[in-house]
């Protein structure tokens, strides 16, 4: 059945764009994008439906509520629109941004967020939550927006306390940003004090938008946020409400799918030359099933031997127990953000196949993959319907 299906973008997310395109295409959907060329929600607008992203905007939730159509909004930041919704695990992207900094061996971490709000702290609970475990407690900055409904954001202001903590805490420094475009203010601000990106300060965004991400003196790296998917699977949602299928009014979906690494984090937190080298090498061939302690000593430049006494020295453990470590963080957050199979995750990981890494998984945590993976793909609980 074609459908006429308006789109209501509180920001300019591309990705959403792309999502909600592919969605219509292959269900011959009209979509309206008019609000996206001129900032205005067309007026007593009649079609099937509406998917929107009201952000903190309460002026646009109203907007979208005064048209009375099956509405999916992208996000449960806005409780004000009265729509289903569908949404992610913003505390993974975190969890993912701690893990990653530990196996870069930092111990000294900081967070940045955007804003004062539900998604800025889920996200950031996730970082939070995962260093505790280890002992850590990372520096808040302040967020980019300090005021949500100000006119303008205080920018002198906001430098002056940034600067001042980031002056104050020990390096070297991992940065957790809320999104790409804190990221790479944050990189700019490094800049302006003096501080070198990523010897000093390592910085990591989340979105991995290219065009934010690249357009940076030093390219940011990002966690990988699919907002197409999440926005795909949104229209799928709406879809099936318009068609009297479905009243679920939340729905919970994987959308992210690893780590990008580009410049800004790309050290390693040690101080041995060779055991820096050999992590480094450990963490980007860990597809490689032929990774062994030999072929990480000929990266090194160092005998295999002296490579284990100067490794355990250095990271308290022994080269296969880190080769390990890092391959279950890995399938954890595959198994966490993406629908890979356990083949494919065997795959990415190094592993010969989907039942050696069952057995693998199942020697380290007591459960199957699947199990673990149920435990973070669960639909969150059902609200009255608002649609």
């Amino acid at each position: 059945m074609k459908r006429n299906i308006l789109v209501i973008l509180s920001t300019t997310h591309h990705g959403f764009l792309r999502g909600i395109a592919r969605y219509a295409r292959e269900h011959g959907w009209h979509i309206n994008t008019v609000m996206a060329f001129t900032g205005k929600v067309p007026d007593k607008w009649s079609g099937d439906g509406i998917i929107s992203h009201c952000g903190g905007s309460d002026e646009l939730a109203d907007r979208v509520n005064s048209l009375h159509l099956p509405t999916v909004e992208l996000s449960s930041l806005n409780q004000r629109v009265k729509a289903a919704r569908i949404d992610t695990d913003y505390a993974a992207f975190g969890v993912a941004a701690a893990e990653y900094f530990l196996q870069r061996r930092f111990r000294s971490f900081a967070v940045a967020p955007l804003a004062d709000d539900a998604l800025n702290h889920q996200r950031m609970h996730g970082f939070t939550a995962r260093l505790a475990r280890e002992g850590h407690l990372p520096v808040q900055l302040p967020p980019l927006v300090g005021d949500a409904k100000a006119a303008y954001i205080d920018w002198p202001k906001r430098l002056a306390i940034a600067s001042e903590l980031l002056r104050d805490v020990p390096k070297p420094l991992a940065v957790f940003a809320y999104n790409d475009c804190v990221g790479v203010d944050i990189i700019s601000l490094c800049e302006e004090l003096g501080f070198l990106v990523p010897e000093q300060v390592a910085v990591l965004g989340v979105d991995n938008d290219e065009l934010i991400c690249e357009a940076c003196r030093v390219p940011l790296s990002s966690v990988r946020f699919d907002l197409a998917e999440l926005a795909y699977q949104g229209a799928a949602l709406l879809d099936e409400i318009m068609r009297g299928h479905c009243t679920a009014t939340h729905r919970l979906v994987p959308a992210g799918s690893g780590i990008v690494t580009r410049l800004s984090t790309n050290i390693m937190a040690i101080s041995n030359v060779r055991v820096a080298m050999a992590s480094q090498y450990i963490i980007s061939h860990l597809f490689d099933p032929q990774l062994t302690a030999a072929a990480v000593a000929t990266h090194a430049k160092i005998s295999e031997r002296g490579l284990r006494k100067a490794f355990f020295k250095h990271m308290g453990r022994s080269i296969n127990e880190e080769i390990a470590m890092l391959r279950d963080a890995k399938m954890r957050e595959l198994l966490r953000t993406t629908k890979l199979s356990t083949k494919e995750i065997a795959a990415a990981t190094g592993l010969s196949s989907g039942n050696y890494l069952a057995r693998f998984f199942r020697r380290r945590h007591g459960i199957n993959p699947s199990a673990y993976r149920r435990s973070f793909h669960q639909s969150l609980p059902h609200e009255p319907s608002a649609t």
